[in-house]
């Protein structure tokens, strides 16, 4: 081909381009009448947790320079992000509600990450040191 064809297609292809369409025959526009309105769902969102309510005993773990968390009456483990240093002791029970934080990272390797919304102690009794006790 020779440069005068391969240039006079590009400006034909370019003006073609540049042209705007600001007719409005009813062939371009439309509407949809008696439809109700298109309801969509909410999305997941990154993070988002349902809300778990369980009775748990706070543990400390020695590994990973010592963390608490929390061993619930089904033996699931829970890593509470956050905790009160008023609620760090071990054999403590507690009533814990609030949620699996999903989109966290620990280093700890042990329980689900739990966001805590509200913790009371139930009993203290068999409150102890530090030390392993799950």
């Amino acid at each position: 081909m020779s440069a005068k064809w391969i240039l006079a297609m590009a400006a034909v292809a370019l003006s073609g381009c540049s042209q705007a369409d600001n007719s409005t025959s009813p062939e371009k526009t439309f509407k949809v009448a008696n439809k109700p309105p298109l309801t969509v769902e909410k999305p997941v969102q990154k993070g988002e947790a349902k809300q778990e309510q369980f009775v748990g005993e706070v543990v400390f773990l020695p590994m990973e320079g010592g963390f608490y968390g929390i061993v619930d009456a089904k033996g699931r483990k829970w890593l509470p992000l956050g905790l009160d240093k008023s609620f760090k002791r071990p054999g403590l029970k507690v009533e814990v509600q609030g949620s699996a934080a999903t989109d966290v990272m620990t280093t700890q390797q042990w329980g689900t990450p739990f966001h805590i919304t509200d913790i009371k102690v139930l009993d203290d009794k068999d409150v102890g040191g530090q030390g392993e006790r799950y």
